[in-house]
């Protein structure tokens, strides 16, 4: 007999092998890097992505809760829907209340799966953000301060008539901004010290030491997490 949860881990590891994206679009004006990092354990819970809609680079972190079903699919299907409104709206805040209406019209019986996401618009040198649910996001600045992202709206799939409005980002040459799967903020102001740090090594680089060290700071038995660096230039 099949162990159900090698099953979901398979199931998961091809969806993410799907999924993830292999490049990502020129974004003038910024230098973006992200990831996501897997586990031992049946993973499948978050990933990140970024693509391109007429003029403008879009860059997500999802993660998705719940009990019942694999992970990974949801996640296929959140990015999918996040990629078809991007095409009609330019503002993220209307993005992901146009996703959450779309998850909860499209729920399965039983208890719902939850989406977590933040999102970035790269457009014309300017950043526009917005997120649903508990999530890690940050902006270091010039000079070693961090400014921690509030959530702009409740998580996603549960209920509809949430508003999650966009926010205008003003960062100066040099800045980042943060985008992490886990919400503690131990962990986002650890994660904003080595930006400080590295923040002058190209984006992949500063990216692969906050991989490194994020993983050992989850310690063993950690779940998969996603994290996207984007500096401006």
């Amino acid at each position: 007999m099949s162990d159900p949860q090698s099953d979901w881990h398979d199931l998961n590891r091809t969806y993410l092998g799907a999924i993830l994206p292999a490049s990502v679009p020129q974004a003038p004006g910024f230098f973006v890097a992200g990831t996501t990092a897997f586990s031992e354990g049946v993973g499948g819970s978050t990933a990140w992505d970024a693509f391109q809609a007429d003029d403008a680079v879009w860059i997500s972190v999802l993660t998705v809760s719940g009990v019942g079903l694999p992970h990974a699919p949801h996640l296929a299907l959140c990015r999918a829907l996040i990629r078809d409104a991007a095409s009609e709206r330019s503002d993220p805040g209307e993005v992901l209340a146009r996703v959450n209406r779309a998850l909860v019209r499209a729920a399965l019986a039983g208890p719902p799966q939850q989406v977590e996401c933040s999102l970035i618009r790269l457009a014309e040198g300017k950043a526009t953000w917005s997120s649903a649910g508990s999530v890690g996001a940050l902006a270091s600045r010039r000079g070693g301060a961090t400014e921690l992202f509030a959530a702009q709206g409740p998580s996603m799939g549960v209920l509809e008539g949430f508003t999650h409005p966009g926010r205008a980002l003003e960062l100066q040459p040099g800045e980042h901004v943060l985008l992490l799967s886990e919400p503690a903020p131990g962990l986002l102001n650890g994660a904003a010290d080595l930006v400080t740090q590295y923040g002058d090594q190209p984006v992949d680089k500063t990216l692969e030491i906050l991989k490194l060290t994020l993983a050992r700071a989850l310690g063993e038995g950690r779940h998969d997490f996603s994290v996207v660096l984007v500096r401006a230039s």
